[in-house]
């Protein structure tokens, strides 16, 4: 069973949510401009698992999903989480989870 899918939630909507409950934010949080660290590395993390690996979303179809942003803007967050991983175990534990989560709900 697929609880976030079969919910009717579209794949993008699902990481948002998945992600914003993992971090503690909200999914709008997420969607807006807020500037507020933990939302910034919740939103570059919705950025970075949505391109590589689960679904493959386009950067341009991220950008859309987070309030329009760029494809750079979703290419440069992906890069930023890309090199936090290697030097931050909570931050990657945190996206092992997100993505377990993803596995189980879609």
């Amino acid at each position: 069973m697929n609880p976030g899918i079969e919910e009717g939630l579209d794949p993008i909507t699902f990481l948002i949510d998945t992600v914003a409950k993992e971090f503690g934010v909200s999914a709008t949080d997420l969607r807006l401009r807020s500037r507020v660290a933990e939302v910034v590395e919740a939103r570059q993390v919705v950025m970075h698992v949505g391109y590589i690996g689960w679904h493959s979303h386009t950067l341009a179809r991220i950008g859309l999903a987070l309030d329009g942003r760029t494809p750079a803007t979703v290419s440069w967050g992906y890069q930023v989480i890309a090199r936090r991983l290697t030097a931050s175990e909570p931050l990657r534990l945190k996206v092992e989870r997100v993505r377990d989560l993803l596995k189980e709900g879609g």
